[in-house]
């Protein structure tokens, strides 16, 4: 069996080279970042792996390369949370000698972008939407939203290198946790951690960290909401937190984050010194409605 970094490196070739998948940061894909897995792929060495459809920018792709073979990643989002949540799994390693890099790396500017070193010369790369923007039509309309390329230094700050198990085709994804202390970083990014503790205080049967089956169509409303959220996967019956959430909010509990549910949930944190001012219909990355949000699970409540 191929070892992990190689298999990571051709899943970035098989996403780099199907038309399927382009470039989008509102509607952006990846299992390890919110995606479900709905296509599965052969790799070299005869492995399948499933993974996400549709979109992706360049941080859930690299994410994806690993989080889809079972690699815990560690929660990471976006570029500038990489470095810290992946080497804090204690699976990957960071390197700044660029010179020695290795098939599989993840090439990382913390600030703007990231790649994956697919060896020969050559990286893998989300880049860009048909429009010259962050979205478009869903699939990789100009054969360039996704590409391999000649290595090129971005600047790069550095690579997060794999160097977990090895011994297992599947290494262990830890689940989720919250602190010791039982809360959570209020950050205003609903991810798998805010979940759990959702759960927790709504005292859920399941604590599984998930908000499953959701309506892809309202995922462009909720660039905030990160980890653990299932798009287009199931039956579409909305989740049993959302309907637990949406009865305290005022919401028709329909289980689905859709804009009247978002609206009903910024006006509660509103009342509760948010410091929001507009129900947008959305909740934006560092949301200030999120803050709330976790603010009050932190004090075991909603």
């Amino acid at each position: 069996m191929s070892s992990v970094n190689e298999r990571a490196a051709e899943v970035m070739e098989h996403l780099c080279t199907h038309s399927a998948h382009g470039y989008s940061q509102p509607n952006r894909a990846g299992v390890g970042t919110g995606g479900g897995r709905g296509e599965t792929i052969t790799l070299g060495d005869g492995t399948t792996v499933a993974i996400s459809i549709g979109d992706r920018d360049c941080s859930s792709a690299a994410i994806e390369c690993y989080a889809a073979l079972g690699v815990d990643c560690g929660g990471a989002t976006y570029t500038g949370n990489m470095r810290r949540c992946m080497v804090g799994t204690g699976n990957f390693t960071w390197v700044t000698d660029l010179s020695q890099r290795q098939r599989g790396d993840i090439l990382l500017n913390e600030s703007h972008h990231t790649a994956v070193f697919l060896g020969g010369g050559k990286l893998g790369q989300f880049s860009i939407s048909e429009t010259g923007g962050v979205t478009g039509r869903r699939g990789d309309q100009t054969g360039y939203e996704s590409n391999i390329k000649a290595y090129y230094n971005y600047p790069w700050d550095g690579m997060l290198r794999y160097v977990g198990d090895e011994s297992s085709p599947h290494p262990v994804v830890q689940p989720p946790l919250q602190s010791t202390s039982g809360k959570v970083e209020v950050d205003g990014l609903w991810g798998s951690a805010t979940t759990m503790l959702a759960e927790i205080v709504v005292g859920a049967p399941w604590k599984d960290g998930t908000v499953s089956r959701q309506n892809p169509d309202h995922r462009w409303r909720m660039p905030g909401c990160t980890t653990g959220w299932e798009w287009g996967v199931g039956d579409g019956s909305g989740s049993p937190l959302i309907k637990a959430l949406q009865k305290v909010w005022g919401a028709d509990p329909d289980g689905i984050m859709g804009p009247d549910t978002i609206n009903k949930m910024i006006a509660y944190y509103m009342a509760k010194g948010s410091g929001a001012t507009v129900c947008d219909g959305k909740l934006d990355l560092y949301s200030l409605t999120i803050k709330q949000f976790q603010r009050e699970l932190n004090a075991g409540r909603i």
